[in-house]
C-alpha cells in the first residue's frame, strides 16, 4: 500500500481542515472543492449527484465555472458510456478508481462521451471517488485532468478524504431538512455560541430579524445590538 509522505499528511490535514471550516450548506460547494483541489493537484473537480437509478440529481459544483448547462445535458445522454457509470451504478463498487483503471486511454477516447463531453470540457482522465451519502443517491467526487493518469498518491489521498466528505454532504443535507422542517412551521430558530455569534438561523428567524430590527445596523454574521445584549445580561450569573 502505497505511504503518504509528510508532506502530503500535511496537505491531507489542511483539507480537512477547510472542510470543516464552516457549516452552512450554502458554502459547502466552495469549501469541498477546495479541500479536494488541496488533496489532489488537479485541473479541476466537480462534485455531481447521481441517483443509483442512473439520474442526475442536479446536484452539481465544478470549479472549472465552464461547463455550461447544454453540457450538463450532454453528458446526462452520454453517461451510460462513461466506463465508471457501471462500477459505481451496477457493480455498486466503493472504491475510488480512475478512468484508465477500466478501459485504456485510446478505446475512451473513440467513445461518444469523450467526444462530446470530456473533449469539449479539455478533460483526458478523471479520478473519481464515489461519496454514498443515502441509499438512494452518491455524489461523484471528480478530479479531472488533461494527462493521461494520476498517481496512486492521489488515489490514497481522496480516498482518505472522501469519509470527510460524505459526513459534510450529508450533515448539509439533514441541515437544509431541518430548516425546511423549521420554515413549513413558522419557526424561528437561532442557535448561538458562547461568545453571541450565530451559528445558525433559520429563514424565519432571518424574517423576524429584519422586521423587528431594521433600525439596527449590524455585520452580517452577527445578531443586532439590542439582542446581543440582551442575551449576554441574560447569561450573566445571579448576584
Amino acid at each position: 500500500m502505497k505511504r503518504l509522505k509528510n508532506a502530503d499528511l500535511v496537505a491531507l490535514l489542511s483539507a480537512i481542515a477547510e472542510l470543516n471550516s464552516d457549516f452552512d450548506p450554502r458554502t459547502l460547494p466552495e469549501r469541498a472543492m477546495k479541500a479536494a483541489l488541496r488533496a489532489v493537484n488537479a485541473d479541476s473537480v466537480a462534485f455531481t449527484g447521481i441517483a443509483y437509478d442512473g439520474q442526475l440529481s442536479g446536484l452539481v459544483w465544478d470549479s472549472s465555472e465552464a461547463i455550461s448547462p447544454e453540457e450538463v445535458e450532454i453528458f446526462g445522454q452520454y453517461i451510460h458510456e462513461q466506463p465508471l457509470f457501471a462500477a459505481f451504478l451496477v457493480e455498486r463498487r466503493a472504491e475510488t478508481l480512475q478512468i484508465t483503471d477500466l478501459m485504456p486511454a485510446e478505446k475512451f477516447e473513440r467513445t461518444n462521451v469523450y467526444n462530446e463531453f470530456y473533449r469539449r470540457v479539455g478533460v483526458r482522465n478523471q479520478l473519481v471517488s464515489p461519496l454514498s451519502v443515502s441509499r438512494d443517491l452518491f455524489v461523484s467526487c471528480s478530479m479531472n485532468t488533461g494527462a493521461p493518469d494520476f498517481s496512486e498518491r492521489d488515489r490514497l489521498m481522496i480516498s482518505l478524504l472522501a469519509p470527510h466528505l460524505i459526513a459534510a454532504i450529508r450533515s448539509a443535507l439533514a441541515f437544509e431538512r431541518l430548516t425546511a422542517a423549521l420554515d413549513a412551521q413558522a419557526s424561528g430558530v437561532i442557535a448561538v455560541s458562547a461568545d453571541g455569534k450565530p451559528q445558525f438561523v433559520s429563514e424565519f428567524a432571518r424574517g423576524l430579524l429584519e422586521k423587528y430590527f431594521a433600525g439596527e445596523k449590524r455585520a452580517a454574521d452577527a445578531l443586532p445590538e439590542t439582542l446581543r445584549s440582551w442575551l449576554k445580561q441574560a447569561n450573566e450569573p445571579l448576584k
